[in-house]
């Protein structure tokens, strides 16, 4: 069984991220599109200057993913390896699940479509047992993913991941995100971070210029949040475990947990609680039969930083250790 890696192991041995060029920046982040059954799919493609691994890494942002997390794909291209970073807004129809034990998951409508634009995706790229990365929401579509498609995941990594912290609602959840943005934006003023904060704002500004806001904002609050706090992303990580029990299949999905002992969003304790290894002392046993109902590895990142951005946001080199770990 797979140990807990401590934020210490995973910051020891980590290698300092060099300076990029602009040059460079404009040669390996390359934005794309492509055209599947009528729907646009956009995506970031990070090619490394030397390939070394031959499975690509998809990273699939989560609501408010930060723009910073460039930094991380980065990293990754510098290993050797090549990135995908997307991040759907509404997804796109797809068909049926084959498998009927499936539709009696608790998975929002939302969190399929953008799971069916994903999958899409990496088969419209001729991808297969990639690694996938899944940040806050983009988790729940990750795992929506591996469980449709099987064949298509290696290694799933979940970020502090929405649907394992248990009971939510819209409305909570609302208020949390709205307070993360507000502090996040007030550390890069308290810290003088200023063209760090323009270049965000200017981000935003493009972003509002070319999209009909009011009805992107309406979906957003009234599709998109409710259908985050719909899905129940325990379930879906027992279903993927269950089915390789039951069907032995020839390919397996690894599943790793990466949380932030400071995840407002999401609560690390709370995730901690439904995994069932942490609520009272036990035996190292059941701490096993536990741990692995759900997932294979747990990955605590805990300093004074690790909010729910953090893994992707103060530190680089996290993701990149724990595939070097499998």
């Amino acid at each position: 069984m797979e140990k807990f890696i401590s934020s210490q192991n995973m910051e020891n041995g980590r290698s300092e991220q060099p300076a990029i060029t602009e040059e460079d920046f404009k040669r390996q982040f390359v934005e794309q599109s492509v055209e599947i059954e009528g729907h646009k799919v956009h995506f970031t493609r990070v090619t490394p200057f030397e390939k070394r691994f031959e499975e690509p890494v998809i990273y699939v942002g989560g609501f408010s993913t930060p723009a910073t997390v460039y930094r991380e794909l980065q990293y990754h291209a510098q290993q050797g390896r090549e990135v995908i970073f997307t991040n759907p807004t509404r997804g796109m129809l797809g068909k049926e699940a084959s498998d009927a034990s499936f539709e009696k998951l608790q998975v929002a409508e939302t969190i399929q479509a953008k799971a069916n634009e994903v999958a899409a995706l990496l088969k419209d790229l001729d991808m297969k047992r990639v690694n996938v990365v899944g940040h806050s929401q983009g988790g729940a579509v990750g795992a929506a993913v591996a469980a449709l498609h099987p064949d298509l995941i290696d290694n799933l990594i979940l970020v502090n991941p929405s649907g394992m912290h248990g009971e939510d609602t819209a409305l909570n959840l609302m208020g949390r995100t709205v307070k993360g943005q507000l502090r996040q934006a007030g550390s890069a003023v308290l810290n003088a971070d200023f063209s760090e904060t323009k270049r965000k704002v200017g981000v935003w500004v493009n972003v509002l210029k070319h999209r009909k806001i009011g009805e992107d904002v309406a979906w957003r609050f009234k599709k998109e949040i409710p259908g985050i706090v719909e899905t129940n992303v325990l379930d879906i990580l027992e279903f993927i475990k269950q089915r390789q029990q039951d069907k032995e299949p020839k390919v397996r999905t690894k599943v790793s947990l990466v949380t932030a002992n400071k995840d407002d969003l999401f609560n690390a304790k709370k995730i901690d609680s439904n995994l069932n290894y942490t609520a009272e002392p036990r035996d190292e046993e059941q701490r096993e039969e536990a741990f692995r109902k759900y997932i294979d590895m747990h990955a605590m990142y805990a300093n004074k930083h690790a909010s729910h951005d953090a893994p992707l946001y103060e530190k680089v080199g996290v993701i990149e250790q724990i595939l070097n770990n499998q």
